[in-house]
């Protein structure tokens, strides 16, 4: 009788195991810093600070977080709400005047195991330490989680390098990988699925990729009034992915904010936010 009761309580645990979830957002929040960019960073700091802290992520990842303005905002503004924050900094390279523009936020703590500087760069890139990171949280649920995030080379014509950059985040995602360990990458990866160069890199890193639900089918190029954004494409660039054996769903969707100034409306970032949620096995 005893030995039936414990395998039904492992039984039990072991289907809660499998259905656990999380929840991230992934957002180029497009803070260049004055005056290489007027972009009304102030307003738009204060507002996604705001919008943050009514808001309940396991973790929350930026890219192009380069001002410093922007980093403190969300660090006062949200320290109560995800009151642990790593920011990749400068590798120390000549040109490279900026950090990596990666900032993460948790409502827990979490490990910094590990990131990579990209060896190839090009164009107004190479004025930042563009990389990967790496992290390991603890879920509310006491599931371990590794998160890399991200912001590839830019420019269409670049796409080779982009390639090299994926396969140095591979490398740091094999160096750090566990059994029952879940793998989730996300950020601004410079591709769009309909690319050559998208499937090349989804093979090189072996993972599932999220699919984009709702509405809105893009995440960058946004319409704008208010600021100069780098380009006008509509595109869907901002991407998930998971290790297939420790994640079985996965699916991001798109968060639209957007504020009126002096009539117009302006979006918070020239990327959307995207919401991203993985089923755990």
């Amino acid at each position: 009788m005893k030995t039936l009761v414990l395998a039904l309580i492992m039984m039990i645990g072991l289907n809660a195991h499998a259905t656990d979830s999380l929840k991230v957002l992934n957002w180029n929040v497009y803070m260049l810093p004055w005056p290489i960019k007027k972009s009304m960073q102030g307003d738009r700091s204060k507002l996604i600070a705001q919008a943050m802290l009514k808001t309940n992520y396991d973790v929350l990842f930026f890219e192009e977080a380069f001002s410093k303005g922007f980093r403190k905002e969300m660090r006062k503004t949200l320290s109560a709400k995800y009151p642990y924050s790593y920011y990749l900094g400068s590798d120390g390279r000549l040109p490279h005047v900026f950090g990596s523009g990666l900032l993460v936020m948790s409502p827990r703590p979490f490990k910094v195991l590990d990131h990579v500087y990209y060896d190839k760069c090009a164009g107004a890139d190479c004025f930042a330490a563009k990389g990967a990171l790496l992290i390991e949280a603890t879920l509310a649920n006491r599931r371990r989680v590794q998160f890399a995030s991200t912001h590839l080379q830019a420019s269409d014509k670049q796409g080779a390098k982009r390639i090299r950059q994926v396969s140095q985040i591979d490398v740091m995602l094999a160096k750090h990988r566990q059994r029952g360990i879940a793998q989730i990458l996300v950020g601004d990866m410079n591709l769009s699925p309909d690319e050559a160069d998208f499937a090349k890199a989804k093979e090189i890193i072996g993972m599932r990729h999220a699919t984009l639900t709702g509405e809105i089918p893009t995440t960058s190029g946004r319409k704008n009034e208010c600021y100069k954004i780098p380009g006008d494409r509509v595109r869907w660039i901002d991407h998930a992915f998971a290790s297939k054996d420790d994640v079985g769903a996965i699916a991001s969707r798109v968060r639209d904010y957007t504020y009126v100034s002096k009539g117009r409306t302006c979006p918070y970032s020239d990327h959307h936010a995207v919401e991203i949620r993985a089923e755990l096995r």
